[in-house]
């Protein structure tokens, strides 16, 4: 039997690796770093294939089962060296790795003694007085960086975060590098990764599959986290020790651009990065992502009856974390979409063709691209097979186009009749005629009429006052011109008086100024004494736009905020044409896109002024 080189072999190593509670198996290629994961019996395979390898005279012995396993790994090892020198890497809008650095040992030698007490008793009780002192300043400040939130999404504040964000993430890599040096785990390189073409620094801690314990993992893992809350400590205290306010703008924004990417990305166990590995370590699944993905295959192959294997146990938890990993990523384009839009329109649209191609376009295409085809099976029914799950989002698609688009709030409304609508009395008095509980009325009709004695006695005095200023007045003609002036003075007094008392007696018969409909509050007797705002009923004008009311929820008051103009009354209930809806949209989105030009024109001007 013709066996490979005893040199290629010895490149491999096989290490028994601490996984949960058990042990796995790697096959490590020192020259790539490529790390081979083999069952139990594909290993003790292979251990025999590498001792027939070293010794010649065992070569006759090698079972023909443990030559194929072998080979095979071999063969996968060689793949994936000729695909690391010679492959070209396919652009991947996602995620993209760009290798600068191929050893980082000289780092790790020069950070030596820190990694020493790195993550240790001290460090945890630095990182406890940081917060502490944090705790405190935000009390006595009311927690005033926090509201700075609001302005997260202006140009200012993503300029700040284009150029904090690549040192604040070597200052996140430097903590991997810190934890990697205190358990002796070997750092293979470092480089960037483009993630959504966007350049975030990392560190190659994959040896830590290989020389370091599950916690050991998950804490080289967790040490980027730790580091980010530290600095956000340093920046928030920092933030209320300087004084300058262009420092402390930008230490502010640091702060919270920091906080915002640990906790939405580093920390989430839902995207590929740190919180991802944890979680992976946690359960004791290193190919998390692969199983998850895998898992949801079969469920969904077996839910739509493209597959009658049976699920495999714990199928359906790795099912739904996959379907929570891609809900969550989006949430978030949707989410910047969401913010960026109104304020930044070519961002915002940018953003959401970006966010579609990468998480819906491409996923399908390289799905399409390693559906396996069934030898047995004929072109039909592969056609067939190929078409499902396209012809099934075309339904799921055409079903979401008869669901509105814009959102939607549902009011009861009804007439104004307690403000607008409200017909009140505005002099007090006894109810003399009883208005009807309903009734259609024309202009000048009489709806409530009231008395009042005291009414009555100041128009009979007002008009005894203008007979006698009248007498007056012919009595002073004969003083000359000044007794002229002071009788009539007095008599358009008298008549002032008396047109203030005509006035307060009309005021106590109501009538219809117009035509409509009038419709009493309550029952009214007569002799009922009435104070002054006394609501009768309501009086409904005939041929005029009505003025309705209803309650607005409290959780929509934001949303009317920020850019509800105009609501569309339906008597139906139904949905108006999905088109108009978009339409609409766009024009409003237009619209705050316009308003927040004009709004930062002004402020710098403002600016400029001052």
């Amino acid at each position: 039997m013709d066996l490979p080189r005893p040199q290629l072999v010895r490149q491999l190593d096989l290490t028994l690796s601490a996984e949960g509670r058990g042990f796995c198996y790697l096959l490590h290629d020192r020259a790539t770093g490529q790390i081979l994961r083999l069952t139990r019996g594909t290993a003790a395979a292979w251990h025999r294939f590498a001792g027939a390898v070293a010794r010649p005279d065992a070569r006759a012995a090698l079972a023909e089962e443990d030559a194929r396993a072998g080979f095979s790994a071999l063969a996968y090892v060689r793949q994936m060296r000729d695909l690391q020198r010679f492959g070209r890497k396919r652009f991947n809008p996602v995620q993209m790795q760009i290798r600068l650095i191929e050893d980082l040992v000289p780092l790790q030698r020069a950070v030596g003694g820190v990694s020493r007490n790195a993550f240790g008793p001290l460090w945890i009780a630095c990182l406890g007085a940081l917060g502490l002192a944090a705790f405190v300043l935000g009390l006595r400040n009311d927690w005033a960086l926090i509201t700075q939130s609001h302005d997260v999404f202006s140009l200012d504040a993503l300029l700040t975060f284009g150029i904090v964000a690549p040192f604040l993430k070597i200052i996140h890599e430097m903590g991997h590098v810190l934890a990697a040096t205190r358990f002796n785990v070997r750092l293979r390189g470092g480089g960037v990764n483009l993630i959504g073409l966007y350049p975030i620094p990392f560190v190659d801690c994959s040896e830590a599959d290989l020389t370091a314990t599950r916690w050991q993992r998950i804490l080289i893992s967790g040490a980027g986290i730790l580091t980010d809350i530290a600095v956000g400590l340093v920046l928030f205290i920092a933030w209320h020790v300087v004084s300058n306010p262009d420092a402390q703008l930008v230490i502010g924004r640091a702060f919270l651009f920091s906080t915002f990417t640990s906790l939405v990305f580093n920390a989430n166990p839902l995207m590929r990065m740190d919180g991802y590995f944890i979680l992976a370590d946690l359960l004791s699944r290193r190919n998390l992502g692969t199983d998850a993905s895998r898992a949801l295959k079969r469920v969904r192959g077996r839910a739509l009856g493209m597959s009658s294997a049976p699920l495999r146990s714990g199928d359906l938890p790795l099912a739904a974390y996959a379907l929570a990993s891609a809900a969550y990523r989006w949430l978030v384009i949707l989410g910047l979409v969401w913010k960026l839009l109104p304020r930044y329109l070519g961002v915002g649209l940018l953003i959401g063709i970006w966010g579609g191609i990468v998480i819906l376009l491409a996923p399908m295409q390289a799905a399409f691209r390693s559906a396996p085809a069934t030898p047995e099976s004929g072109g039909e029914a592969r056609s067939l097979r190929r078409w499902r799950i396209p012809a099934l989002l075309a339904v799921f698609l055409g079903a979401l186009m008869f669901l509105p688009v814009a959102p939607r709030e549902v009011i009861d409304v009804s007439p104004d009749t307690t403000g607008v609508y409200a017909l009140a009395v505005s002099r007090a008095g006894l109810v003399v005629t009883v208005p009807p509980a309903e009734a259609r009325l024309d202009t000048g009709e009489t709806i409530l009429t009231l008395d009042n004695p005291a009414f009555d006695a100041a128009l009979h005095v007002a008009g005894l006052k203008l007979d006698e200023a009248r007498v007056a007045a012919q009595v002073s003609a004969g003083a000359g011109a000044a007794g002229v002036q002071r009788g009539s003075d007095q008599v358009t007094a008298a008549q002032q008086g008396l047109r203030i008392a005509e006035t307060d007696q009309a005021a106590l018969t109501l009538r219809a100024a117009v035509p409509g409909r009038f419709i009493a509050s309550e029952t009214l007797v007569p002799g009922l004494w009435l104070q002054p705002g006394a609501v009768v009923g309501s009086f409904l004008p005939d041929g005029d736009e009505t003025m309705m009311t209803g309650a607005f929820p409290e959780t929509s008051v934001e949303s009317w905020d920020l850019g509800v103009t105009r609501v569309t009354l339906r008597s139906d209930g139904r949905f108006i044409d999905v088109w108009r809806h978009v339409a609409g949209w766009a024009r409003g989105k237009l619209a705050q896109f316009r308003d927040a030009e004009i709004a930062e024109r002004h402020r710098r001007l403002d600016n400029n002024e001052g």
